[in-house]
């Protein structure tokens, strides 16, 4: 009778098209993805011609892992500055993925909270892992989830020794 009982719920979720992992609200469960992150990134794009600030964490290969600081990409005002850093060493690495582990960042991935206004920046926190999965972050609103706004400041923590270096 149990095997008849699943059978009928799977049928009636392939109709319905509801996902197997669904949750009582509809949305799907965001857990941590099965590979290793490779790529980390932080933003702040200014509007009116301002520019974008980034710093990105490049590691799609361990041994040859490398960090870029960009400052004023895009801007009509101010020149470009932008900086490679590398080789950046294993442990640096190590540190990034235990913070995104305590982040969890795939739990707020789609999170777009973005009003056009004339002095309002767009953040964004963008992260790839090495099975293909994707995390991405954007808002500029006031009052934007607490949970993106902590990683969104500790990523950027964890760049500012690169971005000082700058």
């Amino acid at each position: 009778m149990k095997i008849f009982k699943t059978i009928v719920l799977l049928m009636a979720m392939t109709i319905t098209g509801i996902p197997a992992n669904a949750e009582g609200t509809g949305k799907t469960k965001k857990g941590r993805p099965k590979g290793r992150p490779i790529y980390c990134s932080y933003s702040e794009t200014r509007q009116a011609g301002q520019g974008k600030d980034f710093c990105e964490f490049i590691a799609d290969h361990e041994d040859s892992i490398k960090i870029v600081v960009c400052l004023n990409a895009n801007s009509h005002f101010e020149q470009q500055e932008r900086c490679e850093f590398s080789p950046v060493p294993q442990s640096e690495l190590t540190k990034l993925w235990n913070l995104l582990d305590e982040l969890e960042p795939w739990k707020f991935d789609g999170y777009e909270e973005v009003e056009q206004e004339p002095e309002s920046p767009v953040y964004r926190i963008f992260m790839e892992y090495s099975d293909g999965r994707e995390c991405n972050a954007r808002w500029s609103i006031q009052n934007p989830k607490a949970d993106v706004v902590k990683a969104y400041h500790a990523i950027m923590q964890f760049f500012s020794a690169w971005r000082d270096k700058y």
